[in-house]
């Protein structure tokens, strides 16, 4: 946002390179021609690989501007003006009329790698995974300090585990109901729109629909690159030797 005369530009790259090179031997090997007698039960060689590439590439460049003349700036004050009164992590408050309560925003995304991730960190899922849609926000509830948490490989559906949060993560909803009520914000619907209103972000145009404030030109600018490479060569093999008989089999 501007005053006027706004210009922006945005470039994005990626470049990814994954590679699985993985092998898995099972052999019995004897010198000299031995009997082998499975008399009670069975004889039996296994070799076993599983080499597998979960890979997720994204690049997303968005320049967008505004000359809204210092519109923003009044929202912007009247959002500082209304204040927050709690935070979802309060719990157990009695609420008025009018209070305000902020849905804390995500600690992580499924594209990190924290070093632990304790009860109430949240993780915004970059990707449709663990049986979550892209976007969702979910809320680590376990009692167990997870260390170097692996997000992308997370089941997310595990209810003594995850929650997901459906309110707006970093908005604030102010309370409209007629009155005091004692509610533990933790676990509060902040969705049910007969009990609160979503205030934290408005446009003019939700005010006076078809009005655009962009007064002067607004020059913006994207670019953006992916370059991904995925590579998996694995080797299984299973031999039986006796003496001079040589039993292979081999699957790539």
């Amino acid at each position: 946002m501007a005053l006027f005369g706004a210009s922006s530009m945005a470039l994005g790259s990626v470049l990814v390179s994954n590679m699985v090179n993985s092998s898995a031997y099972a052999y019995i090997d004897s010198t000299s021609e031995v009997n082998i007698n499975a008399q009670s039960g069975s004889i039996k060689i296994e070799s076993s690989d599983e080499a597998t590439i979960l890979a997720n590439s994204e690049v997303s460049s968005i320049s967008s501007t505004k000359s809204d003349a210092g519109f923003s700036l009044v929202t912007q004050a009247m959002s500082d003006v209304l204040g927050v009164d709690y935070t979802d992590r309060s719990g157990v408050k009695t609420i008025n009329t009018d209070n305000t309560v902020l849905i804390d925003d995500y600690n992580y995304t499924t594209n990190e790698e924290p070093g632990a991730l304790q009860k109430g960190d949240r993780v915004r899922l970059e990707f449709a995974l663990g049986g979550g849609a892209k976007g969702d926000v979910y809320e680590y509830i376990g009692d167990e300090l997870i260390q170097n948490a692996d997000l992308d490989a997370e089941d997310y559906t595990q209810s003594d585990k995850w929650k997901r949060i459906t309110a707006s993560v970093g908005n604030s909803y102010q309370y409209i109901g007629s009155e005091a009520v004692e509610i533990d914000l933790s676990t509060e619907n902040f969705t049910n729109t007969s009990q609160w209103e979503e205030i934290s972000t408005f446009e003019i145009d939700d005010i006076i629909p078809g009005m655009d404030l962009n007064i002067s030109d607004s020059d913006s600018t994207a670019f953006g690159g992916l370059v991904v490479r995925n590579d998996v060569r694995s080797v299984s093999y299973s031999n039986f030797m006796e003496g001079n008989k040589f039993y292979h089999k081999r699957v790539c």
